[in-house]
Protein backbone atom coordinates (compact mmCIF):
# COMPACT_ATOMS: atom_id res chain seq x y z
CA UNK A 1 0.00 0.00 0.00
CA UNK A 2 1.64 3.11 -1.07
CA UNK A 3 0.65 6.48 0.60
CA UNK A 4 1.36 10.02 -0.85
CA UNK A 5 0.84 13.49 1.16
CA UNK A 6 0.32 16.78 -0.08
CA UNK A 7 -0.35 20.29 1.84
CA UNK A 8 -2.85 22.77 0.86
CA UNK A 9 -2.24 26.36 2.03
CA UNK A 10 -5.41 28.60 2.54
CA UNK A 11 -6.02 32.55 2.77
CA UNK A 12 -9.26 32.91 4.83
CA UNK A 13 -10.48 36.53 6.10
CA UNK A 14 -8.31 38.58 8.62
CA UNK A 15 -4.95 37.46 7.10
CA UNK A 16 -5.49 33.83 9.15
CA UNK A 17 -3.81 31.19 7.75
CA UNK A 18 -4.83 27.53 7.67
CA UNK A 19 -3.06 24.82 6.62
CA UNK A 20 -5.46 21.65 5.83
CA UNK A 21 -3.17 18.27 5.25
CA UNK A 22 -4.95 16.40 2.58
CA UNK A 23 -3.70 12.42 2.23
CA UNK A 24 -4.66 10.31 -0.58
CA UNK A 25 -5.54 6.74 0.77
CA UNK A 26 -4.26 3.73 -1.72
CA UNK A 27 -7.02 1.53 -1.84
CA UNK A 28 -5.16 -0.93 -4.07
CA UNK A 29 -7.85 -0.38 -6.65
CA UNK A 30 -9.78 2.63 -8.57
CA UNK A 31 -13.59 3.43 -7.73
CA UNK A 32 -16.13 3.86 -10.28
CA UNK A 33 -18.75 4.61 -8.17
CA UNK A 34 -17.22 8.11 -7.00
CA UNK A 35 -15.23 9.21 -4.45
CA UNK A 36 -15.10 8.80 -0.49
CA UNK A 37 -14.22 11.80 1.35
CA UNK A 38 -13.68 11.52 5.42
CA UNK A 39 -12.99 15.28 7.21
CA UNK A 40 -11.89 15.34 10.71
CA UNK A 41 -10.09 17.88 12.93
CA UNK A 42 -7.10 18.52 15.04
CA UNK A 43 -8.43 16.19 17.73
CA UNK A 44 -9.17 13.23 15.30
CA UNK A 45 -12.88 14.04 16.07
CA UNK A 46 -15.39 13.75 12.64
CA UNK A 47 -16.69 16.80 11.10
CA UNK A 48 -19.97 16.81 10.43
CA UNK A 49 -21.72 19.15 8.22
CA UNK A 50 -19.06 19.84 6.09
CA UNK A 51 -20.97 20.89 2.63
CA UNK A 52 -19.24 19.75 -0.68
CA UNK A 53 -20.05 22.40 -3.27
CA UNK A 54 -18.83 21.68 -6.87
CA UNK A 55 -17.31 25.03 -7.31
CA UNK A 56 -18.76 27.44 -10.85
CA UNK A 57 -22.76 26.02 -10.42
CA UNK A 58 -22.64 26.06 -6.47
CA UNK A 59 -24.35 21.77 -7.45
CA UNK A 60 -24.18 20.82 -3.79
CA UNK A 61 -22.11 16.94 -4.21
CA UNK A 62 -22.99 16.10 -0.43
CA UNK A 63 -22.68 16.54 3.16
CA UNK A 64 -20.26 14.82 5.95
CA UNK A 65 -22.13 12.34 8.12
CA UNK A 66 -21.78 12.21 11.76
CA UNK A 67 -18.54 10.12 10.85
CA UNK A 68 -17.06 13.27 8.90
CA UNK A 69 -18.29 10.98 5.68
CA UNK A 70 -19.55 11.65 2.67
CA UNK A 71 -19.19 9.73 -1.23
CA UNK A 72 -19.36 12.50 -3.77
CA UNK A 73 -20.76 11.17 -7.54
CA UNK A 74 -19.37 14.42 -9.95
CA UNK A 75 -20.16 14.98 -13.40
CA UNK A 76 -16.65 14.23 -15.12
CA UNK A 77 -18.51 14.67 -18.53
CA UNK A 78 -18.04 18.58 -17.75
CA UNK A 79 -14.35 18.68 -18.18
CA UNK A 80 -12.20 19.32 -14.96
CA UNK A 81 -14.34 18.94 -11.64
CA UNK A 82 -13.48 21.34 -8.47
CA UNK A 83 -15.14 21.28 -5.41
CA UNK A 84 -15.13 23.58 -2.16
CA UNK A 85 -15.46 22.53 1.37
CA UNK A 86 -18.13 24.80 3.52
CA UNK A 87 -19.18 24.30 7.37
CA UNK A 88 -21.44 26.64 8.74
CA UNK A 89 -20.81 27.96 12.29
CA UNK A 90 -21.57 26.75 15.18
CA UNK A 91 -22.23 27.88 18.76
CA UNK A 92 -18.47 27.14 20.01
CA UNK A 93 -16.56 26.87 16.76
CA UNK A 94 -15.99 27.53 13.11
CA UNK A 95 -13.94 25.80 10.73
CA UNK A 96 -13.56 28.72 7.74
CA UNK A 97 -14.01 26.44 4.42
CA UNK A 98 -15.99 29.08 2.30
CA UNK A 99 -12.84 30.12 0.20
CA UNK A 100 -11.05 26.96 0.34
CA UNK A 101 -10.93 24.19 -2.42
CA UNK A 102 -9.61 21.17 -3.97
CA UNK A 103 -9.46 20.14 -7.76
CA UNK A 104 -10.09 16.29 -8.51
CA UNK A 105 -7.58 14.24 -10.50
CA UNK A 106 -7.93 10.58 -12.18
CA UNK A 107 -5.67 9.53 -9.79
CA UNK A 108 -8.42 10.60 -7.24
CA UNK A 109 -10.90 8.52 -8.93
CA UNK A 110 -8.52 5.60 -9.25
CA UNK A 111 -7.53 5.67 -5.57
CA UNK A 112 -11.69 6.17 -4.52
CA UNK A 113 -10.89 8.10 -1.37
CA UNK A 114 -9.76 11.50 0.41
CA UNK A 115 -9.19 12.28 4.20
CA UNK A 116 -8.71 16.23 5.19
CA UNK A 117 -7.70 17.40 8.49
CA UNK A 118 -8.87 20.73 9.06
CA UNK A 119 -8.08 23.20 12.17
CA UNK A 120 -11.18 23.70 14.32
CA UNK A 121 -11.30 27.52 15.44
CA UNK A 122 -12.85 28.41 19.01
CA UNK A 123 -15.01 31.37 18.82
CA UNK A 124 -13.01 32.54 22.49
CA UNK A 125 -9.84 32.75 20.25
CA UNK A 126 -11.87 35.27 17.65
CA UNK A 127 -12.25 38.02 20.18
CA UNK A 128 -8.62 39.05 20.80
CA UNK A 129 -6.02 40.20 19.42
CA UNK A 130 -1.60 38.63 19.50
CA UNK A 131 1.64 40.74 19.01
CA UNK A 132 4.84 38.95 18.24
CA UNK A 133 6.99 41.74 19.30
CA UNK A 134 10.77 41.45 19.22
CA UNK A 135 13.08 44.65 19.26
CA UNK A 136 17.08 45.25 18.76
CA UNK A 137 18.34 44.81 21.23
CA UNK A 138 15.89 42.57 22.97
CA UNK A 139 14.95 42.95 26.55
CA UNK A 140 12.94 46.06 26.51
CA UNK A 141 9.90 46.66 28.40
CA UNK A 142 6.15 46.87 26.68
CA UNK A 143 3.38 48.68 27.55
CA UNK A 144 0.03 48.29 25.91
CA UNK A 145 -2.07 51.32 27.09
CA UNK A 146 0.37 52.82 29.21
CA UNK A 147 -0.08 48.76 30.95
CA UNK A 148 3.55 46.72 31.21
CA UNK A 149 2.88 43.50 29.66
CA UNK A 150 6.18 41.91 29.94
CA UNK A 151 9.96 42.09 27.65
CA UNK A 152 11.24 41.64 24.52
CA UNK A 153 11.06 39.33 22.59
CA UNK A 154 7.72 38.17 23.28
CA UNK A 155 3.98 37.31 22.08
CA UNK A 156 1.20 39.11 23.78
CA UNK A 157 -1.99 37.11 23.67
CA UNK A 158 -5.39 38.10 24.67
CA UNK A 159 -5.00 41.82 23.78
CA UNK A 160 -8.59 43.80 23.24
CA UNK A 161 -9.47 44.19 19.66
CA UNK A 162 -9.24 48.29 18.68
CA UNK A 163 -6.75 51.10 18.71
CA UNK A 164 -3.32 50.75 20.78
CA UNK A 165 -0.12 52.45 22.04
CA UNK A 166 2.30 50.15 22.33
CA UNK A 167 5.93 51.68 23.42
CA UNK A 168 8.77 49.94 23.95
CA UNK A 169 11.43 51.22 27.04
CA UNK A 170 15.02 50.36 27.99
CA UNK A 171 17.59 51.94 29.77
CA UNK A 172 19.96 53.98 27.59
CA UNK A 173 17.85 53.63 24.58
CA UNK A 174 15.32 56.22 23.29
CA UNK A 175 12.11 55.15 23.80
CA UNK A 176 10.13 54.23 20.96
CA UNK A 177 6.13 54.60 20.36
CA UNK A 178 3.76 52.85 17.61
CA UNK A 179 -0.05 53.13 17.26
CA UNK A 180 -1.83 49.59 15.96
CA UNK A 181 -5.68 48.77 15.24
CA UNK A 182 -5.84 45.41 17.06
CA UNK A 183 -7.58 42.88 14.84
CA UNK A 184 -8.90 39.38 16.20
CA UNK A 185 -6.82 36.66 14.34
CA UNK A 186 -4.83 33.34 15.31
CA UNK A 187 -1.38 34.71 13.86
CA UNK A 188 -0.05 37.05 16.04
CA UNK A 189 0.94 40.61 14.33
CA UNK A 190 4.78 40.88 14.42
CA UNK A 191 5.95 43.96 15.25
CA UNK A 192 9.74 44.50 14.92
CA UNK A 193 11.53 47.50 16.62
CA UNK A 194 15.17 48.65 16.48
CA UNK A 195 16.18 51.05 19.01
CA UNK A 196 18.56 54.17 19.25
CA UNK A 197 20.73 54.81 21.40
CA UNK A 198 20.54 57.85 23.91
CA UNK A 199 23.60 58.74 22.58
CA UNK A 200 22.12 61.23 20.33
CA UNK A 201 21.35 63.92 22.71
CA UNK A 202 20.41 67.00 20.07
CA UNK A 203 17.93 67.69 17.72
CA UNK A 204 17.43 69.85 14.63
CA UNK A 205 14.66 71.41 12.43
CA UNK A 206 14.39 72.45 9.11
CA UNK A 207 12.99 75.85 8.71
CA UNK A 208 11.16 77.15 5.16
CA UNK A 209 9.13 79.27 3.97
CA UNK A 210 7.37 81.01 0.35
CA UNK A 211 9.31 83.03 -0.81
CA UNK A 212 12.84 82.01 0.71
CA UNK A 213 15.22 84.06 2.07
CA UNK A 214 12.94 84.82 5.41
CA UNK A 215 15.12 85.55 8.32
CA UNK A 216 14.71 82.80 10.90
CA UNK A 217 14.72 83.90 15.20
CA UNK A 218 14.80 81.00 17.49
CA UNK A 219 13.26 82.00 20.86
CA UNK A 220 13.41 85.77 20.15
CA UNK A 221 17.04 85.68 18.80
CA UNK A 222 18.00 86.40 15.51
CA UNK A 223 20.65 83.55 14.12
CA UNK A 224 22.32 83.69 10.93
CA UNK A 225 19.93 81.67 9.02
CA UNK A 226 17.46 82.45 6.33
CA UNK A 227 14.67 79.86 4.83
CA UNK A 228 15.32 77.55 4.20
CA UNK A 229 17.63 76.18 6.29
CA UNK A 230 18.46 73.47 8.70
CA UNK A 231 19.17 74.51 12.49
CA UNK A 232 21.34 71.61 14.02
CA UNK A 233 22.86 70.98 17.32
CA UNK A 234 19.48 71.82 19.03
CA UNK A 235 19.11 71.17 23.21
CA UNK A 236 15.44 68.94 23.74
CA UNK A 237 12.92 70.77 24.54
CA UNK A 238 10.38 73.53 23.45
CA UNK A 239 11.31 75.97 20.95
CA UNK A 240 9.44 79.66 19.52
CA UNK A 241 10.36 79.82 15.86
CA UNK A 242 10.01 83.05 13.72
CA UNK A 243 10.47 83.76 10.27
CA UNK A 244 10.76 87.67 8.58
CA UNK A 245 10.84 88.90 5.39
CA UNK A 246 10.59 92.76 4.62
CA UNK A 247 7.11 93.37 2.72
CA UNK A 248 5.59 90.45 4.52
CA UNK A 249 4.16 89.72 7.75
CA UNK A 250 6.05 87.93 10.43
CA UNK A 251 4.93 84.35 11.77
CA UNK A 252 6.06 82.70 14.48
CA UNK A 253 5.59 78.86 15.62
CA UNK A 254 6.09 76.91 18.62
CA UNK A 255 7.19 73.33 18.36
CA UNK A 256 8.59 70.57 21.10
CA UNK A 257 12.03 68.48 20.18
CA UNK A 258 12.76 65.84 21.30
CA UNK A 259 16.09 63.93 21.48
CA UNK A 260 17.19 63.16 18.01
CA UNK A 261 14.35 64.47 16.45
CA UNK A 262 14.55 65.73 12.86
CA UNK A 263 12.22 67.91 12.32
CA UNK A 264 10.19 70.27 9.64
CA UNK A 265 8.86 73.56 9.95
CA UNK A 266 7.03 74.96 7.10
CA UNK A 267 5.27 78.27 6.99
CA UNK A 268 3.82 78.46 3.93
CA UNK A 269 3.00 81.11 1.72
CA UNK A 270 3.43 84.50 3.82
CA UNK A 271 1.44 87.05 3.67
CA UNK A 272 2.07 90.52 2.30
CA UNK A 273 1.76 93.57 4.39
CA UNK A 274 -0.99 95.79 3.30
CA UNK A 275 0.14 98.97 2.24
CA UNK A 276 -1.99 101.75 4.01
CA UNK A 277 -4.26 103.94 2.15
CA UNK A 278 -2.52 106.92 1.06
CA UNK A 279 -4.68 110.73 1.00
CA UNK A 280 -4.43 113.24 -1.98
CA UNK A 281 -4.29 116.50 -1.43
CA UNK A 282 -5.50 119.33 -4.38
CA UNK A 283 -5.18 122.75 -4.35
CA UNK A 284 -7.45 123.13 -7.88
CA UNK A 285 -11.48 123.58 -6.45
CA UNK A 286 -12.81 120.35 -8.10
CA UNK A 287 -15.40 120.99 -11.28
CA UNK A 288 -18.63 120.31 -11.45
CA UNK A 289 -19.99 118.33 -14.40
CA UNK A 290 -23.43 117.77 -15.38
CA UNK A 291 -23.77 114.33 -16.64
CA UNK A 292 -26.89 112.78 -18.02
CA UNK A 293 -27.76 110.04 -15.53
CA UNK A 294 -28.60 106.76 -17.50
CA UNK A 295 -29.88 103.54 -15.59
CA UNK A 296 -27.65 101.13 -14.31
CA UNK A 297 -28.07 97.15 -14.64
CA UNK A 298 -28.29 95.64 -11.14
CA UNK A 299 -26.98 91.91 -12.19
CA UNK A 300 -27.48 89.10 -9.20
CA UNK A 301 -23.98 88.11 -7.74
CA UNK A 302 -22.92 84.19 -8.70
CA UNK A 303 -23.84 82.35 -5.80
CA UNK A 304 -20.07 80.91 -4.88
CA UNK A 305 -19.49 76.91 -5.28
CA UNK A 306 -19.36 74.96 -1.96
CA UNK A 307 -18.76 71.13 -1.61
CA UNK A 308 -18.51 68.53 1.81
CA UNK A 309 -14.81 66.92 1.07
CA UNK A 310 -13.87 64.36 3.21
CA UNK A 311 -10.16 65.05 4.56
CA UNK A 312 -7.56 62.81 5.87
CA UNK A 313 -3.69 63.00 6.95
CA UNK A 314 -0.57 60.47 5.08
CA UNK A 315 0.51 59.14 7.59
CA UNK A 316 -1.94 59.13 9.80
CA UNK A 317 -2.31 60.71 13.75
CA UNK A 318 -2.26 64.36 12.57
CA UNK A 319 -3.87 67.78 14.07
CA UNK A 320 -5.23 69.88 11.09
CA UNK A 321 -5.73 73.37 11.26
CA UNK A 322 -8.28 75.20 8.93
CA UNK A 323 -7.58 78.41 7.47
CA UNK A 324 -6.16 79.58 10.57
CA UNK A 325 -8.94 78.60 13.31
CA UNK A 326 -7.22 77.13 16.11
CA UNK A 327 -8.77 74.67 16.87
CA UNK A 328 -7.19 71.42 15.71
CA UNK A 329 -8.92 69.00 14.16
CA UNK A 330 -7.32 65.41 15.14
CA UNK A 331 -7.51 62.51 11.79
CA UNK A 332 -6.86 59.42 13.68
CA UNK A 333 -9.17 58.84 10.84
CA UNK A 334 -10.36 61.59 8.73
CA UNK A 335 -12.93 64.24 8.77
CA UNK A 336 -15.63 66.10 6.68
CA UNK A 337 -15.81 69.81 6.25
CA UNK A 338 -17.07 72.48 3.53
CA UNK A 339 -15.32 74.50 1.47
CA UNK A 340 -16.17 76.63 -0.46
CA UNK A 341 -14.90 78.18 -3.63
CA UNK A 342 -11.11 79.99 -3.30
CA UNK A 343 -7.76 78.69 -2.08
CA UNK A 344 -7.71 77.29 1.50
CA UNK A 345 -4.55 76.63 4.10
CA UNK A 346 -4.20 73.18 5.87
CA UNK A 347 -1.53 73.59 8.58
CA UNK A 348 -0.61 70.27 9.60
CA UNK A 349 1.11 69.23 12.74
CA UNK A 350 2.64 65.80 13.69
CA UNK A 351 4.75 66.31 17.36
CA UNK A 352 5.85 62.80 17.46
CA UNK A 353 7.74 63.40 14.36
CA UNK A 354 8.10 66.38 14.68
CA UNK A 355 6.87 68.26 11.50
CA UNK A 356 4.60 71.46 11.03
CA UNK A 357 3.54 72.18 7.51
CA UNK A 358 1.26 74.34 5.49
CA UNK A 359 0.07 72.61 2.36
CA UNK A 360 -2.59 75.15 0.34
CA UNK A 361 -5.65 73.32 -1.54
CA UNK A 362 -7.78 75.53 -4.53
CA UNK A 363 -11.46 74.53 -4.71
CA UNK A 364 -12.32 75.87 -8.07
CA UNK A 365 -16.10 76.04 -9.41
CA UNK A 366 -17.36 72.14 -10.02
CA UNK A 367 -14.53 70.67 -8.53
CA UNK A 368 -15.29 66.89 -9.13
CA UNK A 369 -12.81 65.94 -6.42
CA UNK A 370 -14.37 64.86 -2.99
CA UNK A 371 -11.51 63.17 -0.64
CA UNK A 372 -8.57 65.14 -0.09
CA UNK A 373 -5.32 63.43 1.57
CA UNK A 374 -3.39 65.45 3.10
CA UNK A 375 0.27 64.36 2.81
CA UNK A 376 2.46 66.03 5.23
CA UNK A 377 5.72 64.46 4.37
CA UNK A 378 5.47 65.30 0.37
CA UNK A 379 4.18 68.59 0.89
CA UNK A 380 0.76 68.33 -1.45
CA UNK A 381 -2.50 67.51 -0.91
CA UNK A 382 -3.71 64.14 -2.94
CA UNK A 383 -7.14 65.14 -4.53
CA UNK A 384 -9.68 62.11 -6.05
CA UNK A 385 -13.37 61.75 -6.71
Amino acid sequence: MRAETRTLLLKTPLRILFILGLTLLAAGCGSDSGVRITIKDQSNQAVEGVEIRQSGTNNLLGTTDAQGVVTISPDRSQGEVTFRLKKEDTETARYLFENSSYTLRDEDYDVGSLFFRADRIDNESLQTASLEISSTPPGADIFVNGEKKGTTDTILEDLPLGEAEIVLSMSGMLPDSSRFFLEAGLQPYPHQVTLKSEAVQTAEVTVSSDPTGARIYLNGTRTNNVTPATLTELDPGSYRIKVTKGGFQSQERSMNLRRGAQAQLDFGQLAENTPPPQTQTSTTPPQTKTKTQTPTKTSTPREKFKKTYLISTKPAWAEVYLDGDPRARNTAGNFRTVLSEGVHTFRVVNSRIPVDRVIQYEVKPGDKNSKLVLNYKLGKVIASP
